[in-house]
């Protein structure tokens, strides 16, 4: 396993809703998503269109040696299976592939060689779910899961995803064909359908998929400051935040409103108005969470200033090229944290400004919650600088489906920023 590589295991049975949600955590987290199960299905989709008895053991271990199986992302971030370079993301989902998958998924020799496949994609990081994750193909995995749920809700949940693909499907054979299916995972000699003794067990069936999301996301969040704690709380970091918090208490008057509504886990943009060059301590300092900036790469040509902006990870933003910073923002968000933008792009001594199209294309690219804050009293210029009255009021997350545009070039982008805008602008009226 590489140094910095991160593995999380997620085990379970049909139904449970480990697939939908290994590729969320995946997103949320920036790693990449391996669906083993995606692996035999391709296999078996493969045996069939050559004809190869599903009983003939040697044979189907000598295609599973021979055959080339990728896991890629396309363009829009959605998992593409192939297998040969032939795409069968597709036909791998069909019911015929389904009902046959278990009779090569139990042969040993085809196990061993795709637990091969599987442990060199997986130790390089990502998010593996399956059956045998957590006890056979990645024991040493950072994170552990074991997801199941009743057998009629899993039961359900299937018949749900498959009746729009078949309309004369019944629930009855559904839920027979899952006893079935639950029966052999448990029962094969090979890498059975088991919760590791280390794995945390998430019961899903009155958990909807975005709770237990969250669920997984706080205890891989928490269990990762636990084993890493210099570097999820960089002493340096806390020790400014600290001196900050001081200098507010002993100069201002700031009041918080609202920062129980702030999420948290996930990734998260914070979007500020931007009135003076206290807002970044303001906002970083009210977060109950660790705050990335961006700010112009102008601030940085102080030597001792630039190398304590990048020890408090601030990135450096060139307003002639801004796609590095971009970039960077994405890697952070992609990672599960929290970034702070000021969507105007520069102070504004008075009224909200018309917003740039950055926020638009990082929620975007990125999917991650936006939380409008709006700061009141810090761009004050009377003389009593001192001792002013200053306020930080957080607004209700925005969820990436809750904006009202869809699409992805600059002008939706921009729609975007300015629509999170109207929602500062609002706080402030109120």
């Amino acid at each position: 396993m590489k140094k910095n590589s991160i593995v999380v295991a997620i085990d379970g049975p049909a139904g449970s809703g480990k697939s939908t949600v290994s590729k969320i955590i995946a997103d949320r987290l920036g790693l990449m998503y391996i669906d083993t199960g995606a692996m035999y299905r391709a296999l078996t989709l493969k045996a069939m269109k050559i004809n190869i008895d599903l009983t003939d053991e040697k044979k189907l271990i000598n295609i599973a040696k021979k055959s080339k199986i990728d896991l890629r992302r396309d363009n829009s971030g959605s998992l593409k299976v192939f297998i040969d370079n032939e795409d069968v993301t597709e036909a791998i989902r069909k019911p015929e592939v389904t009902n046959n998958v278990k009779y090569i998924a139990k042969i040993p020799g085809v196990r061993s060689e795709m637990v091969k496949k599987q442990r060199i994609l997986g130790y390089k990081g990502g998010v593996l779910e399956g059956r045998d994750i957590g006890t056979v193909v990645c024991p040493k995995a950072n994170f552990k899961f074991y997801l199941d749920a009743d057998r009629n809700e899993r039961a359900e949940r299937r018949f749900k995803e498959l009746k729009p693909k078949s309309s004369d499907i019944n629930f009855d054979v559904v839920l027979k064909d899952l006893v079935e299916r639950d029966d052999s995972d448990i029962n094969r000699t090979v890498g059975p359908l088991k919760k590791a003794d280390d794995a945390e067990f998430i019961d899903t069936t009155n958990l909807n998929i975005e709770e237990v999301v969250n669920v997984l996301l706080k205890k891989i969040e928490t269990k990762r400051r636990f084993r890493h704690p210099i570097a999820e709380f960089s002493l340096f970091f806390w020790f400014c935040r600290f001196l900050c918090i001081l200098y507010l208490k002993l100069c201002f008057r700031v009041k918080v409103f609202c920062k129980d509504k702030f999420p948290k886990t996930g990734p998260i943009i914070i979007a500020s108005n931007h009135l003076s060059n206290l807002d970044p301590v303001l906002v970083g300092t009210a977060c109950p969470r660790r705050v990335n900036f961006i700010a112009k790469k102008e601030l940085f040509s102080n030597f001792l200033f630039g190398q304590i902006l990048k020890g408090l990870r601030v990135i450096p933003l060139d307003r002639q090229d801004d796609k590095n910073a971009l970039r960077k923002a994405i890697e952070v968000l992609k990672k599960g944290e929290v970034i702070a933008i000021f969507p105007e792009g520069t102070r504004a001594h008075g009224n909200i400004q018309e917003a740039k199209s950055g926020l638009g294309f990082l929620v975007r690219k990125t999917h991650a919650t936006v939380v409008p804050v709006y700061v009141e009293g810090s761009g004050d210029t009377s003389k009593n600088k001192f001792f002013k009255k200053i306020t930080v009021t957080f607004s209700e997350p925005i969820n990436e489906n809750s904006f009202p545009v869809k699409g992805e070039k600059k002008e939706d982008y921009s729609n975007i920023s300015n629509y999170v805008l109207e929602k500062i602008r609002e706080l402030g009226q109120k």
